[in-house]
């Protein structure tokens, strides 16, 4: 009867170390993930910063901004960068139209 007493506080005892060491593997998976994530976010700043030019809790203060003026449609400019990064032959063409409808609006083409 001793030796099954001793044998169930050894199993006790191993299944409160497991426990403790699951835990712990736990919280550091959790503490590795935020921070990951935090490292992504900080990319994304630095990416968003050197394709707009400006840092990316301005803009956000912007979108919060339109959206207390019931305005939370993207800034035009948008649009055409994101067609220039996915089809930069098409944003030109784009371009050149819309100069081409700006100077025939402002009468500076001449027409035959």
């Amino acid at each position: 009867m001793v030796k099954s007493t001793i044998f169930h506080g050894s199993l006790q005892e191993a299944f409160e170390k497991t426990e403790k060491a699951m835990a712990s593997i736990t919280q550091r998976e959790e503490i590795e993930k935020g921070q990951l994530e935090m490292m992504e976010l900080n990319h994304f700043r630095r990416h968003y910063q050197q394709q707009w030019g400006r840092p990316l809790s301005v803009a956000l203060a912007g979108v919060d901004q339109r959206k207390s003026h019931n305005d939370i449609g993207p800034p035009t400019r948008m649009y055409e960068r994101r067609s220039a990064w996915k089809n930069p032959a098409a944003a030109a063409s784009n371009q050149e139209i819309a100069n081409t409808n700006l100077r025939v609006s402002q009468g500076q083409l001449a027409g035959p």
